[in-house]
Order: structure tokens, then sequence, then C-alpha cells
């Protein structure tokens, strides 16, 4: 019972969470420093040291990581759970991994179940067609043998 509760606000928190390629997610821009994105969410974040040059804000409870570049603004967020994050006004984690492949004409493995989607903005690690996490770039985060 509680399990769906809290799975309810979850989504509930991110049901606006709509993907605009290349600008932000939900109410968060990739021009926004940690302060405004804090501010955006409402929420103060956990700090989590996700590389040695990498410092990421934690939002846990909405399922939002978010990471930052050298000048504080933001450059990628990653998504996880069964969010409410949508793309064209499809719940991706519900549409799986075929739906943006069907969207998609540059398309490029990164890792094993890992795929970037460079014309959509959008990067997804999955299982068969399940998504278990969603990530979207500013232009030029991904330089191809960079990141």
């Amino acid at each position: 019972m509680i399990e769906k509760y809290l799975s309810y606000l979850q989504e509930s928190q991110t049901s606006n969470f709509e993907i605009i390629p290349y600008k932000g997610v939900g109410p968060i821009r990739f021009t926004m420093n940690r302060n405004q994105v804090s501010q955006a969410l409402n929420s103060k974040p956990k700090k989590f040291k996700k590389s040695s040059s990498s410092i990421v804000d934690a939002f846990d409870f909405i399922g939002v990581h978010v990471y930052y570049d050298k000048s504080n603004k933001c450059e990628y967020i990653e998504l996880s759970g069964n969010s409410g994050v949508t793309f064209k006004g499809q719940k991706l984690f519900k549409k799986g991994a075929n739906f943006l492949k069907s969207l998609s004409k540059k398309i490029k493995a990164d890792e094993k179940n890992s795929l970037i989607f460079e014309d959509l903005g959008i990067s997804i690690t999955y299982t068969g067609n399940k998504i278990k996490s969603i990530g979207v770039f500013k232009k030029g985060y991904y330089k191809y043998g960079a990141k």
C-alpha cells in the first residue's frame, strides 16, 4: 500500500516533465545553475560524486539526477524509475526503447544496453524494450569519444 502511494507521489511530481530536445525536461533548463534547478524543483538535492570531476545533484524522491558543466550550468539530466516523464506526449518508461528508435534517424550505441539518440537529445539504458533510465542532454554533450 505504501509503495503504491509513493509511486503515485513520484509520478504526480514528474507528470509535467515533458522532454524538450536540447532545452531540458519539465522545469529544468540547460541554462540553469544549481540554485536555479533546486528552485525549479522546489527541493534541496543530495550531492554525490559521480566521478573524480563530477558532483551530481540528486533529487531522488522524484528520480532526477542533474549533472553540471565546469561553469556550473546544467548539461545532463538523468531520470529513473517509473516516472511520468514524457516525450511527444508519450510516457517513455511505458512506451519503451522501440518508441524512441522509431523516431530517431541518428542512433549510436554507447555501451552495452545503452543508446544515444543524438537527433532527439535523449539517451537511454535499457533491457530488451524496457527503459531503465533516460538521459536528456544539451547540444554538444556527446562528442563521440569524449563521453
